[in-house]
């Protein structure tokens, strides 16, 4: 990708997300995974789960927990929309956690969010609350977290899950099979964005602009998206 073209673009477009259900957020320059910075910017980054996210919001959960948090698009945003919320941003990488931090001071919700290293099933189960909200997106490492025979509290909790199969080919039906007794669970695959949808963007610059790099073939990307069943009884 030509880099002096995504810093012209980055210079027009600005810090604040365009878009989306995060609009308005204020990020820093600095990606760790620098190919986001413009669909977070855009506001079209993971456009698939929108819907779903407007839908956890809405339940307006006590506790959020976001598990491969990066630089914090979603435990920051999350904390803008739910002020009253506790929310937890974990990632195993330093630099990413550093940013985090500074992204909600940027945005003023630094009191409501606890930045934290990688955790283990043990620390998750007491991290979460009964009323919790989880999106978990730890490049395969969801077969070791998302255990809720272990992890008791994840049988209630709303969860979002990025599937990697082309890590694993197990992942998205070991996920399936654990959660079946507890969620209702609904499969989204990745999807092309409209260009209508954005019209801050150039043409020219739309189609690499919105690129998240995901990958289509052999095994596309997937969320699994598990809502707790409400005839369950822990």
């Amino acid at each position: 990708m030509d880099e002096e073209r995504r810093r012209v673009l980055a210079d027009t477009l600005g810090s604040r997300v365009l878009s989306g259900p995060f609009a308005g957020m204020e990020l820093s320059p600095e990606i760790s995974w620098g190919f986001h910075q413009m669909p977070y910017i855009v506001g079209s980054y993971e456009e698939e789960l929108h819907g779903v996210i407007e839908e956890m919001i809405e339940r307006s959960p006590a506790l959020v927990v976001d598990i491969g948090a990066a630089e914090g698009y979603y435990p920051i945003g999350f904390a803008r929309r739910l002020p009253k919320t506790t929310v937890y941003a974990i990632d195993s990488d330093a630099r990413a956690r550093q940013l985090c931090e500074e992204n909600a001071q940027r945005n003023n919700v630094a009191p409501n969010v606890r930045v934290r290293d990688a955790i283990g099933l043990g620390e998750l189960q007491e991290i979460l609350s009964e009323d919790a909200a989880v999106v978990c997106d730890c490049e395969g490492c969801e077969l070791e977290l998302m255990k809720p025979e272990i992890a008791t509290r994840l049988r209630t909790a709303f969860i979002v899950v990025e599937l990697h199969d082309f890590i694993d080919i197990s992942i998205s039906s070991t996920i399936v099979e654990r959660f079946g007794p507890t969620h209702e669970i609904e499969i989204i695959d990745v999807q092309p964005r409209d260009p209508s949808n954005y019209p801050m963007l150039p043409a020219t610059d739309f189609e690499w602009a919105v690129n998240e790099y995901r990958p289509v073939e052999p095994y596309p990307m997937q969320w699994a998206v598990c809502r707790p069943r409400r005839d369950y009884r822990a």
